[in-house]
């Protein structure tokens, strides 16, 4: 499977540490399946970070789906169960805890759009229902996202290239 990570550098070795906290499926390293998603991305981590705008592709062994090892989720659609597991992420919680707050080596879903964040918050306060928060979340059309929290996880995960913006274009896609 062919997926693709947007960025500010080009990244050779996958630091788990290095992961943002409170994201959708938890702090672990994130890949999807449109690649110009994945340039958006870019160029949003490029703004908050600085850098230059890179999207990094990786072949995921299939064997990872069937390793008898690894611990995996999978949510086919958005529902209750997708948005309590997207809260329990997402929330601050006062006290220090263990990240990921969940057992799996790779969770796969969809992506949801920036106010995903705004909408899951409302219902982790309790000020609009599932029903609701649902509907009010909209859903980029065939984007998912696949996060991978665990070295056994990354064993699967080999990098194919990267591609970086130069002036208005990406360049083509280079071996590292």
């Amino acid at each position: 499977m062919i997926l693709y990570h947007g960025t500010s550098m080009i990244i050779t070795e996958i630091d788990l540490d290095k992961s943002r906290k409170r994201t959708d499926f938890g702090k672990g390293f994130y890949l999807g399946d449109d690649l110009s998603w994945a340039g958006k991305w870019a160029e949003t981590t490029v703004k908050r970070v600085g850098g230059i705008e890179t999207v990094m592709k990786y072949e995921l062994d299939d064997a990872a789906f069937t390793n008898e090892n690894i611990n995996f989720c999978k949510f086919n659609t958005t529902n209750a169960e997708w948005l309590n597991f997207v809260r329990d992420n997402r929330v601050r919680i006062a006290e220090k805890t263990k990240e990921p707050r969940h057992s799996y080596d790779i969770v796969f879903g969809r992506i949801a759009n920036d106010r995903a964040a705004d909408v899951v918050k409302d219902y982790a306060g309790g000020s609009v229902s599932v029903d609701e928060a649902i509907k009010r979340i909209d859903f980029l059309p065939r984007v998912s996202q696949l996060s991978l929290h665990t070295p056994l996880a990354l064993f699967f995960l080999k990098v194919v290239g990267y591609s970086q913006r130069e002036g208005n274009k990406w360049s083509d896609f280079r071996e590292i």
